[in-house]
């Protein structure tokens, strides 16, 4: 008895601002040196939502509300393009 987590799935959360960060940092995995791991991702978050109101960030992208999601996502996307070029 209980919740068990589906297989494979990095996130099943209702709102679309976490799975598209969770789909662009799938997306971007094969190129991190991480591996685009879990932990990685909440690193990332957490770094690019520091504030002064918030002066440790945000520790997941579960937590984002939806124009901190949006600064996340335009990040991981320009991150993504960078990568693609070859540029870290």
């Amino acid at each position: 008895m209980g919740w068990k987590p589906k297989k494979g799935s990095l996130s099943s959360s209702d709102k679309p601002h976490v799975r598209m960060i969770y789909a662009i940092w799938k997306d971007m995995g094969p190129m991190l040196d991480s591996g685009g791991t879990r932990e990685a991702l909440r690193a990332y978050v957490q770094r690019q939502t520091v504030s002064a109101a918030r002066p440790q960030g945000i520790s997941a992208p579960e937590f984002l509300d939806g124009v901190q999601a949006q600064k996340v996502i335009e990040g991981l996307k320009q991150w993504r393009f960078r990568l693609e070029r070859g540029v870290k």
